[in-house]
């Protein structure tokens, strides 16, 4: 029971940690970061395009509600053409 526990330990050691990414290659490592930079930019972009969906909503729902504003009237609009 013992060896499980000095493993388990093990994981929490920053000093192994820094000697194993000492030993590997730069071209690895890059290659071991590329999926989650990739996935963060994915997400980024996914909530960076929500927003401005949800502001041009916002945007529109607020013109329709200015005082004064007229709706066209789309039967009128059809006749002109």
């Amino acid at each position: 029971m013992r060896p499980q526990a000095t493993h388990f330990a093990e994981i929490f050691d920053l000093g192994l940690w820094s000697e194993w990414f000492a030993q590997l290659d730069r071209g690895f490592i890059f290659l071991l970061l590329l999926p989650f930079v990739v996935a963060l930019i994915g997400l980024w972009a996914w909530f960076n395009e929500e927003d401005v969906r949800r502001r041009r909503a916002r945007d529109l729902l607020e013109e329709k509600r200015k005082p004064g504003r007229k709706e066209p009237d789309p039967l009128q609009h059809a006749h002109r053409k």
